[in-house]
């Protein structure tokens, strides 16, 4: 497990240890935090923007890599025959449909 104080150095934002530290923030939690979260414990426009960037991508390389599925692990789609059938109709169709006649 990364220490999440030694991850915080590393990308430059050491200061905010402590502050996550009291929040409850750990490496588990770390990519749950939004911007907005970070915003409310009063980190500053440009360190959010670099912490949501660096969580971002510690954890997009973290995650284990997933092979394509071949046809025969495709995932079957149940299909409801009792739907509703319509023909598609354009847009302009539809807006012309809604307008009163104007002469």
């Amino acid at each position: 497990m990364i220490d999440l104080q030694q991850w915080l150095e590393k990308i430059g934002l050491s200061q905010y240890a402590d502050l996550l530290a009291k929040n409850d923030v750990d490496w588990e939690t770390l990519p749950e935090l939004s911007e907005q979260d970070l915003e409310k414990l009063g980190v500053s426009l440009g360190h959010r923007k670099k912490l949501i960037r660096a969580i971002s991508e510690a954890f997009s390389t973290s995650l284990p890599a997933t092979k394509p599925l071949d046809e025969t692990q495709a995932p079957t789609v149940a299909v409801n025959d009792k739907a509703e059938r319509r023909h598609p109709i354009s847009a302009f169709q539809q807006r012309m449909r809604m307008m009163p006649n104007v002469r």
